[in-house]
């Protein structure tokens, strides 16, 4: 068995996008928040309705073969701020695409087809500013092992994670989740995902051309 222990390397690979829940579903898109700046998973009842946030995280040169054998993935963060409120509720899923791309604007978040596979966070518990108590996902296998299924996928492409308000946070203080800031120059701190594999099949080799000489 391999892991993969992935850290972000850009904070342009964080995305934190907002959509009202209620009509006229304006959204909002922020790139650089949930790793630099203080991006927070919030539910909140404003004059339209609850304003539901999600974070996604992009991981460059993921090393698994396709269709290696995923034993384990999950997900840390360091929490940004101390949160006093517990039973957040959300979901995990990822961009089901071979080489996942950078996300640049709100179109191309909307646009994203998402993995069938997605696995529940349900509860999740107080954060502590700084540190990564009750800050781990739930066992994500399922989900990854979809992207790496896929056709397309060879080692060393991108890899990007969502995790959204799963639509049943319906109040502000039950609500309220300190994502993960850069907290110091040491990329630790910011969210990474460690992935157990094995095997996986080769990575299609490119034949050399030889060019043919024509006798006449």
């Amino acid at each position: 068995m391999t892991t993969a222990n992935l850290v972000q390397v850009s904070s342009l690979d964080d995305v934190q996008h907002g959509e009202d829940a209620t009509s006229p579903y304006a959204h909002t898109f922020l790139t650089g928040q949930v790793a630099i700046r203080l991006g927070n998973l919030n539910g909140i009842l404003d004059v339209t309705g609850l304003y539901k946030l999600s974070g996604s995280y992009r991981y460059i040169n993921v090393p698994m073969l396709r269709e290696a054998t995923i034993s384990a993935a999950t997900m840390t963060f360091n929490a940004g701020e101390t949160q006093t409120s517990a039973n957040v509720n959300l979901t995990i899923d990822a961009d089901d695409a071979d080489d996942s791309a950078r996300i640049t604007s709100d179109a191309e978040w909307d646009a994203i087809a998402k993995t069938a596979a997605s696995v529940a966070w349900s509860g999740v518990g107080i954060w502590t500013q700084n540190a990564t108590t009750n800050a781990t996902t739930p066992e994500s296998k399922t989900v990854v092992q979809e992207v790496i299924d896929r056709a397309g996928w060879i080692s060393n492409q991108a890899l990007t994670m969502f995790v959204h308000d799963d639509g049943n946070n319906s109040a502000f203080l039950s609500h309220r989740l300190g994502w993960a800031k850069l907290t110091g120059p040491a990329p630790s701190n910011w969210p990474h995902l460690d992935i157990d594999y094995t095997g996986g099949l080769p990575d299609p080799s490119v034949s050399a051309f030889v060019p043919r000489v024509m006798m006449y």
